[in-house]
């Protein structure tokens, strides 16, 4: 491992010696990329913090509109005096930063959404297939988005990582002295959150299609609401 000093300088290498290993670190997880395991796409995500010019309902909004074939879905949070606008792009994207100024233009058109003050980008999980869904291997546990663990068909991850990371640390001081029966509980505690996921993932080419996007779009959203609700 390497360390680095306050000032971002790196601090020389160091070696930790554990029991187990938990890797939670997030969508460019080293640890599940030294385990060997496959890796999965990623989307692109940009996020803009913009100036609230008028009065925008105080709920999470989610959008989609046709012209922009690598744009997947977006949302509006409305913040105090700010709104946040983001949008997730499919894997592979290109010039993701001039797609998101043109997403914005379309929608000053319908919110009183002004300037951006500050934009922010990201990369998220595209979990396509169970597979792409992985526990660990003996002592080393992969939680959260490491493992795959996050919605497929919501993108929400974070009570998918504290849920998973949870299952971890309890099947660790369940199992202290052994490594083989810690994965196994570990696995077992979590066959109900890759069975949501394999749940959503068949929901997902449908929600994901153009023809159910735009379909969606002309339905009452209290419905959508109704049938997306533990999507």
């Amino acid at each position: 491992a390497g360390g680095r000093t306050a000032d971002g300088d790196r601090a020389g290498e160091y070696e930790v010696v554990c029991d187990f290993l938990v890797g939670a670190d997030g969508t460019r997880s080293a640890v599940r990329c030294q385990l060997g395991i496959a890796d999965f796409a990623r989307y692109v995500t940009l996020q803009d913090y913009c100036v609230r010019e008028g009065a925008i309902d105080p709920v999470f909004d989610c959008f989609w509109f046709s012209g922009i074939k690598e744009f997947g879905i977006g949302y509006v949070i409305p913040k105090d005096e700010r709104v946040l606008v983001g949008l997730v792009y499919y894997p592979g994207t290109k010039s993701a930063h001039v797609l998101q100024d043109r997403a914005l233009e379309r929608l000053r058109r319908v919110l009183p959404i002004g300037a951006s003050i500050k934009r922010e980008a990201w990369i998220a999980p595209k979990i396509e297939r169970q597979s792409d869904v992985a526990t660990g291997r003996g002592a080393v546990l992969l939680a959260g988005e490491a493992g795959g663990f996050i919605s497929p068909t919501s993108g929400e991850g974070i009570s998918w990582a504290l849920t998973s990371g949870r299952a971890a640390g309890k099947a660790i001081a369940a199992h202290a002295e052994n490594a083989h029966a810690a994965a196994d509980d570990y696995a077992a505690a979590t066959a109900g959150l890759r069975r949501d996921i394999a749940r959503r993932l068949r929901w997902y080419p449908a929600m994901n299609s153009r023809l159910g996007k735009t379909f969606a779009g002309f339905v009452p959203a209290s419905i959508v609401s109704h049938f997306t609700h533990n999507l």
